[in-house]
């Protein structure tokens, strides 16, 4: 009998965990759970707004889409008519209200707390939220979903002072005390001091939550449910730090500090352990995921998402699932695996080499012409396709867009 528990971390870009590569922040729970896990190095969101990348989770349907959501039916609505039990567990008042949350058997929704720093670990939002978390899986009954939304870094930074200032070292000045996260366009002039101390406050929320999640783990590892229940682990978007000028929640760019975010899967038993897949996968392909985990089929209607279970992407070649796309207002983002192109409202496109340019920092549309105008042509191919729902309709790439050549 299978279960699953999904873990959904507001705001938890890719490159502040070390089995992303980062060296700053140390995240040894993450990097434990990383080695029983398959890791997708290339998860993007198809939109950075929640509800819309909400919708795609829980129809398996891109954030394109022109059809009709309602001949879908929700996740936790399908999971119902299998009689597989569904928890939502979340501090986040948006994904609580969701129309799609109605479907859930048992809603778990916490308020959110003070916004002041905490002198312990457990006093903090996010410490709360998994112990609610915790006490939920000794309730929940298997066949069971889990479904966890942490506001984590889009909740109030909380973390004791003593994560941040870790950070620090001694000739830094100290980090600031915030708690609200900061909200700034960064100016030609801005004190480079005062933007290390941004990074260092998300660098200690980084902290509390692998310490939330070590816990986590520790009490998963001792449930009775532990030797059938799979866990994803991923993020609805990430965090802007001053990569683009601009550090905060309310704009979005459609930059990798918002769109890239980290996505492992932990099965049971084993599968896919220390696997990490080159595929690029969005947030339709959560949908399918879910369903095939526990042995449902898909819906006869067109949908995007594609199961991303170990056992498929360890014999899937990477070309199957090789273009991916971000929307958001009339804004475009086409990614491929040697590319990244970005379409504004208020300039000309923009381009960037992939994987190399990891923040996207160097554009080189002016120089690189023919494959921004291919790239553009495509992202209105790929555009056409998810408003049908149709993976059909996207074309193979050649050697140049997969930076195969020599």
């Amino acid at each position: 009998m299978s279960n699953a528990i999904v873990l959904m971390l507001d705001r938890l870009g890719s490159g502040c965990l070390g089995p992303y590569g980062n060296t700053w922040i140390e995240t040894p729970a993450w990097n434990r759970l990383a080695a029983r896990s398959m890791l997708i190095e290339t998860a993007l969101v198809d939109s950075p707004r929640l509800p819309v990348v909400y919708d795609s989770y829980w129809y398996g349907r891109h954030a394109l889409s022109a059809r009709h959501a309602l001949d879908v039916p929700p996740l936790a609505e399908r999971l119902a008519a299998s009689d597989i039990e569904s928890w939502l567990v979340t501090d986040e008042p948006q994904v609580a209200s969701h129309a799609l949350a109605r479907g859930f058997h048992e809603r778990v929704t916490l308020p959110g707390g003070e916004a002041q720093a905490a002198d312990h670990l457990e006093q903090t939002q996010l410490a709360r939220l998994f112990a609610t978390v915790i006490d939920v899986l000794e309730e929940a009954r298997p066949p069971f979903l889990i479904w966890v939304h942490a506001q984590a870094m889009e909740g109030p930074w909380d973390a004791p002072y003593e994560l941040r200032s870790r950070l620090a070292d001694e000739e830094d000045p100290e980090p600031p005390r915030l708690v609200e996260p900061p909200e700034a366009w960064l100016t030609e002039d801005c004190d480079p001091d005062e933007l290390l101390g941004y990074q260092q406050a998300y660098g200690g929320q980084v902290s509390l939550l692998d310490n939330c999640l070590d816990v986590f783990l520790e009490a998963l590892a001792a449930s009775s449910a532990s030797d059938t229940t799979a866990l994803l682990a991923t993020a609805p978007r990430g965090f802007p730090l001053g990569e683009h000028h601009y550090i905060g929640r309310r704009e979005a760019l459609l930059h990798a500090e918002w769109l890239h975010v980290p996505w492992l899967f932990c099965d049971p038993r084993g599968g896919g352990a220390a696997f990490r897949a080159p595929h690029l996968v969005q947030p339709p392909d959560l949908y399918a995921t879910v369903l095939d985990w526990f042995g449902l089929s898909l819906p006869a209607v067109p949908i995007w998402g594609r199961s991303t279970l170990p056992h498929l992407l360890e014999t899937e070649l990477a070309v199957i699932r090789e273009l991916a796309a971000s929307t958001l207002g009339h804004e475009r983002a086409l990614r491929v695996p040697a590319w990244f192109l970005r379409h504004t409202m208020t300039g000309p496109a923009q381009l960037y080499v992939k994987p190399d340019d990891r923040w996207e920092c160097n554009e080189i549309a002016d120089r690189c012409t023919d494959v921004a105008s291919r790239l553009s042509e495509l992202l209105q191919v790929f555009e056409a396709a998810a408003r049908a729902d149709d993976r059909s309709g996207l074309p193979a790439l050649d050697d140049l867009l997969r930076g195969e050549l020599e």
